[in-house]
């Protein structure tokens, strides 16, 4: 049972703290063992999301939790499988490896622990280009074959997952749990965005091996390009088995946790609509600002024309109301136009953001 929720963080951004919203700890920077104890004191479970660099912080922080008497240790996975073959490659995964093995040496001392591998985050590596799909230009990098099967996870399964495993400790204890909204290859997602954004993509190809080389080129730091093109070669990269399909080792948990089926073709729906509907608008509120411009012009031209009429015997025959009617309707043209405009103007902000369209 979950007493209370509380999160503590060493972000100097400002969270509200009333209502139903968590109660918030800020701890120093370096994490210091005394405030991480009284951060953990009186809490039934830790859900570390912190980088997974330096690794000897998360062993501080399992230490911590001993020490405030945690019963639930979540550490900061949610990634690929940290076997050795993927440690090889990536030493971040090494690292994240030595803190499940921590865990295991303490548990003797009654904290459990659950590692959460939900392999790379789809919906977000699609739209941070992570993933290396570049849906505003419509054009995409396939590595070798891009064949090859890889297990990958929306943000809000993961999220999910988390929960469940807090809701079922017993079935979750001391153990990794791995899973997936779905398993895939780079050409079934190509031709799924080809399909969403009615367009065909341009397609760009690289080996493994130019990868590889590219990669030890780079800079390997935490969402560095090196450290991307490493892991993204633990996915894509053929003839070598780094432990990317969860669901062909038969190591899915999706059912143990409840997880909801989800499909490929709606979820990339999802990601990309937005950004359709975001271009869709721009052009259209172009296309209103010069019919604006235009119809402010032409209210102008006749409203000059009803004073100068006099002059221009070819109009001298209209009355005065005439001009009068057709300078309303063309002001009142320019007038709705604006207002129109900005309610586009509304609508592309509310597709960027993922926000409700609110006239307050």
């Amino acid at each position: 049972m979950i007493r209370r929720v509380e999160a503590f963080l060493h972000s100097k951004s400002v969270f509200p703290s009333h209502g139903d919203h968590p109660k918030v700890i800020k701890v120093d920077d370096n994490y210091p063992d005394d405030q991480l104890v009284k951060a953990f004191e009186g809490q039934d479970a830790i859900v570390s999301a912190i980088p997974g660099r330096p690794y000897n912080v998360h062993l501080r922080m399992i230490d911590a939790a001993i020490e405030a008497g945690v019963k639930r240790f979540i550490p900061s996975e949610y990634g690929n499988n940290t076997c050795a073959a993927a440690a090889e490659l990536v030493p971040l995964y090494g690292d994240k490896a030595k803190v499940i093995a921590y865990l295991k040496e303490k548990e003797n001392t009654g904290l459990t622990w659950t590692a959460i591998h939900a392999g790379q985050f789809f919906d977000w590596g699609l739209e941070s280009r992570w993933l290396d799909y570049h849906l505003d230009e419509k054009r995409v990098t396939i590595y070798d074959s891009g064949e090859k099967l890889w297990s990958t996870t929306n943000i809000k399964t993961v999220a999910t997952a988390v929960a469940k495993v807090l809701l079922k400790p017993d079935e979750t204890k001391n153990k990794p749990l791995f899973i997936a909204s779905f398993t895939v290859s780079q050409y079934q997602v190509l031709e799924a965005l080809e399909e969403a954004t009615g367009s065909k993509w341009a397609v760009s190809r690289m080996t493994s091996e130019e990868a590889l080389e590219k990669a030890n080129k780079l800079d390997n730091k935490d969402h560095s390009d090196g450290l991307k093109l490493l892991i993204l070669m633990l996915l894509y990269a053929d003839g070598v088995d780094r432990g990317a399909n969860f669901e062909n080792d038969g190591l899915l948990c999706n059912e143990l946790l409840d997880l909801p089926k989800e499909n490929l073709i709606d979820v990339i729906d999802r990601v990309v609509k937005p950004k359709i509907l975001i271009w869709s608008t721009y052009m259209l509120e172009l296309r209103l600002g010069q019919l604006t411009f235009l119809a402010f012009v032409f209210a102008a031209i006749s409203f000059v024309l009803s004073f100068s009429r006099i002059n221009v015997p070819e109009l001298q025959g209209l009355r005065q109301w005439t001009w009068f009617v057709v300078g309303k309707v063309l002001n009142a043209i320019s007038v709705g136009l604006h207002l129109f405009n900005t309610e586009v103007k509304m609508l592309r902000r509310s597709a960027r953001w993922k926000i409700p369209i609110s006239y307050v």
